[in-house]
């Protein structure tokens, strides 16, 4: 029986942010679907297993994991004979390449990198030394037969790339995916999990008395193209759960693993709100009294009528379902920009501030995101942005971030992958100044980020 290992690798953080560790749901799916086809899998959380361990790189920059020394020891005792990585993140291509050049040190098993930064730079990612496959886009379907295929076996895996192929990928069908190996994630138990007791997840920490808490997805995909976002081309149009399925797998982590709050990561989880209305209502049925969070979002069109009148009888629904805090992903106050960057996700005119309100009355927090530094963006645009969330912050807002456009690859804003400097990376992730806008130089976006940030402090 071939052992496989299935790696998140360390991360590096900036001196402003607070280090996450999250479960890697993508991993745990994999994980599942190789046990499913009769391999043994082990799942190796670099970040979360070497929590504790930080490294100061420079004055801006500290690393967050295992150490290297750690690390290869590790590997040793695991003796895998295949090994797979997840490359999420261009801003940690450097650890990536660490992670290879230590796996090589120790192991010359086969080594496959997948993920969105492996799936729309395949070819850097490949240029790796040590590296001997991409497996682009997802791979629940595809990884266990990489693993045993022939050499003239190749050539027909989806979403496979080498020095000689570059197959399209494919989507698995997620209604008969099986959920994710949780009992791989580091320091499973019925009690939760190592990711429940360092408590760093999305968004803000959960308070002792709702945890253990644990991610789930219901749905892949969203229909929306932003410009500025890799992630909905990466995973492809909204793809949903059974409704049944969802809820059975709630029920599994309340009784298997004791969980008391649930982190919703869908993509777009009210995109089909018919369906998240049915979701939330047998929630409510069920009696979980479990603390929900969505920290990436809630589709701020569907949370008004059609006649734009905020839908407070679903932001009940949400508060019955255990609903503790919310995204807003308001992302500009202009409509020329949600028209020609944010396809028209929601009409700007519409009273967010209304909005905030109406979750704050009922004891649900409210963070936002806002983006600046799109294409030939004015500092009027962006001060309507800003002055937006000052408004939000008056009636009720608890939390609000403003970050710069970013050109992640796979994005509309992104160019081309052989010129971007490799020294640029690590601002990918901090969203420093870029060169996406055309008025403002990186100087002058930075300073407006900082008195953004300085005005939406809380």
């Amino acid at each position: 029986m071939k052992k496989v290992l299935l790696i998140k690798t360390a991360e590096i953080f900036h001196k402003d942010e607070t280090p996450q560790a999250v479960p890697h749901g993508g991993l745990g799916y994999l994980a599942s679907s190789l046990l499913e086809k009769g391999f043994e899998v082990a799942l190796l959380d670099v970040l979360a297993e070497g929590f504790d361990e930080i490294l100061k790189l420079d004055d801006e920059w500290f690393r967050v994991g295992l150490s290297r020394k750690n690390l290869r020891e590790k590997i040793t005792q695991i003796n895998p004979s295949f090994i797979g990585i997840s490359a999420q993140f261009t801003s940690q291509h450097e650890m990536l390449e660490e992670t290879v050049e230590d796996l090589r040190e120790v192991t010359e098993v086969p080594i496959v990198v997948g993920g969105i930064h492996a799936t729309y730079m395949p070819k850097f990612v490949l240029s790796i030394k040590g590296v001997d496959y991409v497996l682009r886009w997802e791979a629940e379907e595809t990884l266990p037969i990489l693993i045993n295929a022939t050499k003239q076996d190749l050539r027909k895996i989806p979403g496979l790339y080498s020095n000689e192929i570059n197959n399209l990928g494919c989507y698995p069908d997620i209604t008969k995916l099986s959920y994710p190996a949780r009992k791989l994630y580091p320091g499973a138990s019925n009690l939760g999990d190592a990711y429940s007791r360092i408590n760093a997840p999305h968004g803000h920490k959960f308070d002792s008395k709702n945890l253990p808490y644990f991610e789930i997805i219901t749905s892949r995909g969203c229909n929306y193209r932003c410009a500025g976002c890799a992630g909905s081309r990466f995973a492809g149009s909204n793809r949903t759960r059974e409704t049944s399925d969802v809820l059975s797998e709630m029920q599994l982590l309340v009784d298997q693993f004791g969980m008391k709050s649930l982190v919703i990561v869908d993509d777009n989880f009210i995109q089909d709100k018919e369906r998240a209305t049915a979701i939330l209502k047998e929630m409510v049925h069920r009696r979980y009294n479990l603390n929900v969070t969505f920290p990436n979002g809630l589709l701020v069109r569907n949370l008004f009528l059609k006649d734009g009148r905020v839908d407070e009888k679903f932001i009940d629904l949400l508060r019955m379902a255990g609903t503790s805090e919310i995204d807003l992903p308001v992302e500009t106050a202009s409509s020329r920009i949600m028209r020609d960057y944010l396809t028209n996700k929601y009409d700007t005119k519409l009273n967010l501030s209304k909005l905030c309100r109406a979750f704050v009355g009922l004891g649900i927090k409210v963070a936002g995101y806002f983006m600046l530094g799109f294409p030939y963006e004015t500092m009027e645009e962006m001060e309507a942005t800003i002055s937006l969330g000052e408004r939000l912050k008056s009636n009720g807002m608890h939390k609000g971030w403003p970050f710069l456009v970013a050109p992640f690859p796979g994005s509309e804003f992104w160019q081309n992958d052989e010129q971007f400097p490799k020294s640029e990376f690590r601002k990918l992730r901090f969203r420093m100044a870029n060169g996406v806008n055309n008025n403002f130089g990186p100087l002058e976006l930075q300073s407006i980020l900082n008195e953004a940030r300085r005005r939406l402090e809380f």
